[in-house]
């Protein structure tokens, strides 16, 4: 994966994971809960996962430096 979407890719996903088109009150539940609260988060939940899963497998991409210092 590039380096470029590893460091765009949770800025994107958090962007999602916000509700932003529960813009008025709905009387629909889930639980007793509204909608807007689930999807909320579950986008934490995902969006925690997600970042789980970079670290875990590209942390070393995302910090290494743009710089080859081997030609010392």
């Amino acid at each position: 994966m590039k380096r470029l979407l590893v460091l765009v890719l949770p800025i994107v996903f958090l962007f999602l994971a916000v509700p932003w088109y529960f813009v008025e009150p709905s009387p629909s539940r889930l639980f007793g809960l509204p909608f807007w609260f689930i999807y909320a988060i579950a986008g934490s939940v995902s969006f925690a996962v997600l970042m789980a899963v970079l670290i875990g497998r590209y942390w070393e991409v995302s910090a290494r430096s743009e710089d080859n210092d081997d030609h010392c």
